[in-house]
Order: C-alpha cells, then sequence, then structure tokens
C-alpha cells in the first residue's frame, strides 16, 4: 500500500509538470496564480510557475509524512493507517487539481470556471475527511485537535462520530451548491460553520464529564 501510494502521487505530480511544461511552450505571457472571491483574475505570475506549482504535491505529502513522525502521539497512526493513506492521496488530487486549473487558465484565460471548480473539489476534500473521521484515533495533526478531544479519549471517539457526519454531509452539500455558483461569502460561513459545531459539541462533553 506505501509503494502504491507512493507511486499514484509521483503520477500525479509527472503528469502535473508534463500538461505544465507544454503550456509553457505555447507562448510568453503571465499566467494568473490567483483568483477573487468571484472567481475573477487579481493576480498573475512568470509563466515558469507553471513547473513550479506541481512540486505541492510531493512537498506537501512530504510535510504530512513528517508530522507524523514527530507526532507525540503517533503510536495511534498504525490505527488508523488506511485513513492517513486515503488522506495523502485526496490532498495530493487536490494540489493536482488546482494545478490543472492554473494550466488550463494559462492555456486559454476563461476556458474554467475556477470558484465552482474550487469550492466542488474542496467540497470533496471535506466529504472525504468526514468518512475517514470516525476513524481518526488521538493525534495532533489530523482531526478535531482541541484541549477537550486531546484530554479524553471517549471526548475525542464522540466527536469525531458525530463530526464526521457533519463533515461528510457538509462537503456533498458544498458540492451540490458550488454547481449554482455558490458564493464566497457563503462557502466561508460554512466551512466555519462545519468546523465549529463539533468544536462546540466536544466542549460540552468535556463539561458534562466534569461536572459529572
Amino acid at each position: 500500500m506505501r509503494n502504491k501510494t507512493g507511486l499514484i502521487i509521483f503520477l500525479l505530480t509527472v503528469s502535473a509538470w508534463v500538461i505544465g511544461g507544454i503550456v509553457l511552450l505555447q507562448n510568453e505571457q503571465d499566467i494568473v496564480i490567483h483568483w477573487n472571491n468571484h472567481g475573477q483574475a487579481d493576480g498573475y505570475g512568470p509563466r515558469w510557475l507553471l513547473l513550479l506549482f506541481p512540486l505541492m504535491i510531493p512537498l506537501t505529502d512530504t510535510l504530512l509524512r513528517f508530522c507524523r513522525r514527530i507526532d507525540p502521539k503517533r503510536h495511534n497512526y498504525a490505527k488508523f493507517a488506511s485513513s492517513f493513506t486515503t488522506l495523502r492521496v485526496t490532498v495530493a488530487l487536490l494540489l493536482w487539481i488546482c494545478c490543472m486549473i492554473t494550466s488550463a487558465e494559462a492555456w486559454q484565460p476563461g476556458i474554467t470556471n475556477v470558484s465552482m471548480l474550487i469550492c466542488f473539489s474542496i467540497g470533496g476534500l471535506v466529504s472525504i475527511c468526514g468518512n475517514i473521521m470516525p476513524r481518526i484515533r488521538p493525534n495532533y495533526m489530523i482531526g478535531i485537535r482541541n484541549p477537550w478531544t486531546l484530554h479524553d479519549e471517549s471526548i475525542w471517539r464522540k466527536t469525531h462520530r458525530i463530526g464526521g457526519w457533519i463533515w461528510f454531509g457538509g462537503g456533498i452539500l458544498l458540492c451540490v451548491l458550488s454547481l449554482w455558483q455558490l458564493e464566497f461569502m457563503i462557502f466561508n460561513a460554512w466551512i466555519l460553520f462545519i468546523i465549529l459545531v463539533p468544536n462546540l459539541y466536544s466542549y460540552v462533553l468535556y463539561r458534562r464529564s466534569a461536572s459529572g
């Protein structure tokens, strides 16, 4: 499984490099590297960034694996190894999609609906995270990490069970709403909601256990 995951990440990186390199040879104009909340281009950079952006895929994966090794609760990762692998591949795929959007816009500006694709992709990431969340065990890198969940494994387990449902459903809703040109203000508000609710729930559980 470890070799398979590494191969997937390698192929995503190489394909992003190849496509970025092909687009790089098309012309010498600057490329769009940032879009505002309405999906409109508002930041530009040199075309050679098309060859730099794919590096985010292996570098981010390396960072994830490094953080796992230095995590004080690293012994728990063996209990959700497959979920951690799913997260690695999902994050790599999201970064690959970002590279593809940048390359497509560099090749032909306006060819993609940037805001829709980004919202849909993030919604997919959130939903996948929600699906694996109940299987995640206490650690300092992944999941709903706060003083209350890290204080009590029972609170961690209950919070991630509820949080998993909220994130899974919330991610699917984001995907659906993105098809109707979801405003970034609503998008950000919904992301904030699905983050706050499980954290507040963990605090309530902690208060109940402390008073009981």
